[in-house]
């Protein structure tokens, strides 16, 4: 029997109770996961502004520039 199918026979038994509770415990799951998910992202933001702080010029126009080169 899988994780997921003996987890489902455990919830199936659970009181009322113990299920609000339950539900509780996932959404709190679920907040930190995102929670997780944002700080990690503006890390990699803070990660590429530091390494790109010391280049001159627009880095937008050196795209560009790229992409003219390559047509």
């Amino acid at each position: 029997m899988e994780i997921r199918d003996r987890a489902i026979k455990e919830i199936n038994n659970l009181t009322t109770s113990k299920l609000l509770t339950l539900y509780e415990i996932i959404l709190s799951l679920k907040i930190s996961e995102n929670d997780s998910k944002k700080r990690r992202s503006s890390s990699a933001y803070l990660q590429v502004r530091d390494a790109l702080k010391n280049l001159n010029g627009q880095l937008s126009n050196d795209i560009l520039l790229m992409r003219e080169e390559r047509i």
